[in-house]
Order: structure tokens, then sequence, then C-alpha cells
């Protein structure tokens, strides 16, 4: 169920004067129901499948099926593992995407995927050493995206008829007694088949790199590097194609065991104060610090 009523303005391309609205909306409803099941098949102590499937009856877009399998393949002795997925999905719009007045769009149609996944694992005979790889790909139908109008200062959703995302994602850990450390490693390319240009503001590159050790049975810390790429993105103020520059974000979170149920807890995010834009024209919010207290009964 949606509801809206609040005021909003914006400046008017022509006259250049700020024009207040009162936005009602009236109270909309759209009704699901759905069915599922999941199930798992060990064939033997090597390889396993598993496989769901799922109805949905959404009262404004009608009935949908889709299902995901998966399957493994493992070699104890070498510590190594195969995997591979596929399956399909249905997103049906939000309410607030189909009836908001200023930024919704009626003719808005629900988005379809279709994805597949093939990768390893391997692991070192001590359990030290563990790495892997995984390629994916995805064809995502009627994609959601959104279009800026600059006369009246409104986003609408809109539907891209054909899209893409394909590409590999890689890690590696190393896992002592009481530290450890991960890196992901992720190159994506995401298109837009139908306008034939890139999808906005993703990444090709992304890297994260993480560190964990525990000082002793009462504290631990956690070191987090994030680092993205350049992404592609439009100024809709000149409907100017634009690249948001590359970036690179480190977190800092820690704990105390101070009582038998009282834990307390820091975290610290974007410690360098890095300046960056995930959206254009968008700021981001600066180094910033929170402490807490975890009551567990």
């Amino acid at each position: 169920m949606y509801n809206s009523d609040s005021y909003y303005s914006y400046l008017d391309f022509w006259s250049g004067s700020r024009v207040w609205v009162y936005d009602t909306v009236l109270e909309v409803s759209a009704s699901t129901f759905s069915l599922y099941g999941l199930d798992d098949w060990a064939i033997n102590d090597k390889f396993s499948v598993s496989g769901g499937i799922r109805f949905d009856n959404h009262e404004n877009f009608g009935s949908q099926l889709t299902y995901r399998f998966t399957s493994l393949y493992r070699f104890p002795s070498a510590g190594l593992t195969f995997k591979g997925t596929y399956g399909t999905a249905f997103k049906a719009p939000s309410l607030f995407q189909l009836n908001h007045k200023k930024n919704g769009n009626p003719d808005l149609q629900p988005e379809e995927n279709v994805g597949w996944e093939l990768g390893f694992e391997k692991s070192s005979s001590d359990k030290i050493l563990k790495f892997g790889a995984t390629y994916f790909s995805n064809e995502i139908d009627n994609m959601f995206s959104f279009v800026y109008n600059f006369a009246d200062d409104s986003y609408r959703p809109f539907n891209i008829a054909e899209a893409t995302s394909k590409g590999v994602e890689a890690f590696a850990q190393i896992s002592f007694q009481k530290s450890s450390v991960r890196i992901d490693v992720t190159y994506t390319d995401a298109k837009d088949i139908t306008n034939k240009s890139k999808i906005l503001r993703r990444p090709k590159e992304k890297i994260s790199f993480k560190l964990n050790h525990q000082f002793s049975n009462s504290m631990r810390a956690s070191l987090f590097v994030q680092s993205f790429g350049n992404r592609f993105d439009t100024d809709f103020r000149t409907y100017k194609d634009v690249v948001l520059a590359g970036y690179t974000v480190i977190n800092l979170t820690s704990s105390y065991q101070l009582f038998e149920n009282v834990l307390l807890t820091g975290r610290v995010d974007n410690l360098f104060n890095e300046d960056y834009q995930d959206v254009v024209t968008y700021n981001t919010p600066n180094r910033s610090g929170y402490i807490g207290l975890k009551l567990s009964l």
C-alpha cells in the first residue's frame, strides 16, 4: 500500500522562479500471491545439486515462474571445488515507482533476468590459504533506470529494454589463529544493449581488502579497504556524459567485551576523509565515527 502527501518545489526552467506544489497520491495497493519450494540432493560425497522454484501472481503483472539451480563437485583430497548456478528472476515495480505523481511512471514494466555463473575454490591442505574465481553473466530485460527532467526537477523511472552484466570475481584469503586477510577483485562489464551505451554508475573495477585481528579474548578489530574504478554518469543539468573519478575508502571497526553480556563497539567510516561522489553533484559523508553498546540477555 502506498500513500503520499507532501510539498515539493522545483525551479521553473522558463521563468527562473521556484514553484511549490502540493503532491497528493490517493491510496493504492497491489496484491501478490507467491509459492516457492527448495530442495537439495547429495548424489554422492563429491557431487551435490540444489533447485528452487517460485511462482508469483501479481495483481497488475500476472503470473511469473522463476527458478534457480546450483551444483557443486568436490575433490576433497585436492581441496578443490567446482560450482555452477543458473537461474531466472522477476521484479515488479514498486507502488512508488508506478504511482508517484512527480517521480512515478505508470507504464513501467517488470524487470526480468536470466543469469548463470561458473567458478571454483581451492584450499591448501592446512586450510591456511584459500582462493577462487567465478565468471558471471546476466541478461536483463526491462531493466529499471531513471531519467532526470530539468524542467520540473523530477526523476522518472523507465525501462531499458535489454541490458547485460558480465564479469569475473576472484578472491584470496589467508587465515591464521588470530588473524585473517582477504582480498576480493571484481571486473564487471555492464552494457545498455538497447541504447548501445554503458550502464550508469557501474565501475568496471572493484577491489576490497579486509584484515581481521583478535588482540585478546576480549578485543578484536578489522580494517576494511574498498577501491572503485571510474564510473560513467550523466550530468542531468546539462545532459552531458561525465566520468566520476575512482576512489578508495578505508573503514575501521573494533569491539571489546566489557562483561559477559555487554559488548562495546566502535567504528570509523572514511578514515582518511576521502572526497568522492557515487552520483554526480551528490556528496557523500566525510569521516564519521560511531560508538555503541550491545547487550545480550
